[in-house]
């Protein structure tokens, strides 16, 4: 009888052995697939430099910094105030501000001469002057923009607020403005 436990024990340590090593080479192989799937992981979610990605308000400032010259200007659907403003420049800034200025010729404009601004709602197409900030104590003015490479639109509607005298006359500036500027 003693025999016959000892050929128990030797076919159990035989079958215990040969489930070990097969064990073994399927746990190696969930290793080195657990390995590989971390590593994939891990380089997935690297950025390109560590540069945080830019909001939208980020790249539409991009677009529109710099200085600006008009090309085109209309008032309430007509051109004949357009030579007023052709030449004129408007510079914006980093810092959100307007700087408007030219070198002759216009009589009033819905242009303050510096002025800062915010985007509005609509981060791609809206702007809010921020002309309560201003001596005159106007009301913000809402514009819709676009912006095109090295082309930039700018209306104005209704506009309501001070005719800004540029060149000592004074001349109506309340209704739609529609200007066009090339980029310097």
């Amino acid at each position: 009888m003693a025999a016959s436990k000892e050929f128990d024990f030797s076919i159990f340590t035989f079958i215990f052995r040969t489930y070990s090593i097969t064990r073994m080479k399927h746990l190696a192989r969930l290793l080195s697939l657990l390995i590989l799937v971390s590593a994939g992981i891990f380089f997935a979610n690297c950025d390109n430099g560590g540069d945080p990605k830019k909001s939208d308000e980020d790249k539409q400032l991009e677009k529109l910094e710099g200085t600006w010259t008009v090309t085109g200007a209309e008032f309430e659907g007509s051109t004949a105030r357009q030579d007023e403003f052709l030449g004129a420049e408007l510079e914006i800034t980093s810092n959100q501000e307007f700087n408007f200025s030219q070198t002759g010729g216009v009589d009033a404009c819905p242009w303050p001469a510096s002025v800062d601004w915010e985007f509005g709602g609509n981060v791609m197409s809206q702007i809010i002057r921020l002309d309560s900030n201003l001596p005159s104590g106007d009301d913000d003015v809402s514009l819709t923009y676009d912006v095109e490479g090295d082309n930039l639109s700018i209306t104005i509607e209704d506009y309501s607020g001070s005719g800004y005298n540029i060149a000592g006359k004074a001349k109506s500036v309340n209704g739609d403005w529609e200007f066009t500027f090339e980029r310097n």
